[in-house]
């Protein structure tokens, strides 16, 4: 048996043929309904007085007025309803039910609000003992009057001096007044070593600030590349703590790969210049710098000490002139052709014989024919 709220001492049970008080649609007034049936998931179909049908009317729309006998023999013991007291929005209202509501839902916010103090109670401060420096009481009028709380950023006190009065040129650095903020240095003429204030990008380039920009970069790149190839997204601000641990994992994957690299191609080739460096050479070499005696001629060719580290020569013989050519394969390119050869004839024919200046005429005329447009017949 389905049951209703009751506003009164009326039986909870509705029966089919039932008189009781509805509203069409969820919507006020509340309108006289005969129930026509009782469903199994406890909703009504209701036939109202004016005519309307509704099915499957939920119990917070139907309520059992005080009467006994129903709504319909209190209408009937009053007289039929005039048209403007059917559409009276307070039509049905009980004034002994809507305070019993409101009682009942204040006592369950107050001690759900009771619970969570209890719970909270050794781990936060109470309401009163809280302190916000991120907040003011503004005291101009408007919406919330002298209470209205508004956030100010970049607080300062009273002793410390404003960044608009360190430099009072008015060609220095920009002073956001909105924002309170000089992104640059207003002194770039003091030494940095004394400076106090050196500008808020000074502060963003520091610290944790680029541990964090190398985040985001890495995020970015797991978006581009690992999510085109069905992996998961990093989000450094809805998951820091996951994106930072993230990124040292790959950094020292990364790491060790290079290190696992280098030691396989020492392995294969070997490090002969570190085999016969020596410590203090090794240590020359970092800095650039050594103490060797050396002897060069005219030319720039070595005559007597030893090579520096690092401008060692190849295992390739270079500076070798064959066939009588004054220069070497490939320091000539003829942008006609589009081949390499021999910048003293201009000859494109590898280990050709040099023909000196007549062949480097003969050869810019044979290669400016060779790349000229054919010649098409008069029509």
């Amino acid at each position: 048996v389905w049951r209703a709220a009751t506003g009164g001492e009326a039986p909870a049970a509705v029966e089919a043929g039932t008189w009781i008080e509805a509203l069409y649609g969820g919507k006020s007034p509340w309108l006289p309904a005969k129930v026509v049936g009782v469903r199994l998931d406890g909703t009504l179909d209701l036939s109202f007085e004016n005519g309307r049908r509704a099915t499957r009317v939920p119990r917070g729309h139907v309520k059992i007025p005080k009467s006994r006998a129903g709504a319909r023999a209190a209408l009937e013991g009053l007289g039929k309803l005039s048209w403007d007291g059917k559409r009276d929005q307070w039509h049905g209202y009980d004034a002994s039910q809507q305070q019993k509501e409101s009682v009942d839902r204040y006592a369950r916010l107050e001690a759900a609000r009771a619970r969570e103090e209890d719970e909270a109670e050794d781990f936060a401060l109470r309401e009163d003992q809280q302190q916000d420096f991120q907040r003011r009481i503004a005291r101009q009028g408007g919406l919330g009057g002298a209470q209205m709380k508004t956030t100010v950023r970049n607080l300062r006190i009273r002793e410390d001096t404003a960044k608009y009065l360190r430099n009072l040129d008015p060609n220095s650095a920009y002073y956001d007044p909105k924002s309170r903020a000089m992104r640059e240095n207003p002194t770039p003429s003091v030494d940095p070593r004394d400076l106090v204030y050196a500008g808020d990008n000074f502060a963003r380039a520091t610290g944790d600030a680029l541990e964090l920009a190398e985040t985001q970069l890495f995020a970015w790149d797991v978006e581009r590349k690992g999510a085109a190839a069905g992996g998961d997204l990093v989000h450094p601000q809805a998951e820091p703590s996951r994106a930072e641990l993230l990124r040292h994992t790959v950094a020292t994957e990364t790491r060790a790969l290079d290190r696992e690299r280098r030691a396989a191609v020492l392995a294969k080739y070997g490090d002969a210049a570190a085999a016969d460096e020596t410590d203090d050479e090794r240590r020359l070499r970092k800095f650039g710098c050594d103490a060797n005696y050396r002897e060069y001629a005219a030319d720039g060719t070595l005559v007597r000490g030893r090579a520096k580290l690092g401008e060692g020569t190849t295992k390739y013989a270079e500076d070798v002139f064959v066939n009588n050519h004054a220069a070497v394969w490939g320091s000539f390119f003829c942008t006609r052709s589009f081949k390499w050869g021999y910048a003293d004839d201009h000859s494109t024919l590898r280990n050709s014989y040099s023909t000196g200046l007549a062949g480097r005429r003969a050869n810019d005329a044979a290669a400016l024919r060779d790349a000229a447009p054919p010649l098409h017949p008069e029509r």
